[in-house]
């Protein structure tokens, strides 16, 4: 999936500048594992709330099984617009 940046042969979590330019990758798009670019991926268990504006997620990765935590910042919120429509 992500060949040009990862090559053909890549070591997660041996701090190469490879593994760099994935997570950076994944902070503007996190749609993918950000240790070896797989786009499967399960959460593992609920959401963690702290009392602050940020949400913990545990990840982990359907094909080379690394785990992370995606910490969530609130930023704002949007009013939800329902609209019904009656026939």
């Amino acid at each position: 999936m992500f060949d040009d940046i990862i090559g053909k042969k890549s070591v997660p979590g041996t701090g190469s500048g490879t593994d760099d330019v994935l997570r950076k990758k994944y902070l503007s798009d996190p749609n993918f594992c950000p240790f070896c670019g797989f786009d499967t991926f399960t959460v593992d268990g609920d959401a963690d709330l702290d009392m602050g504006n940020t949400v913990e997620i545990k990840v982990r990765c359907d094909d080379c099984g690394r785990r992370w935590t995606d910490v969530i910042e609130l930023q704002g919120s949007e009013p939800v617009v329902i609209n019904v429509i009656f026939e």
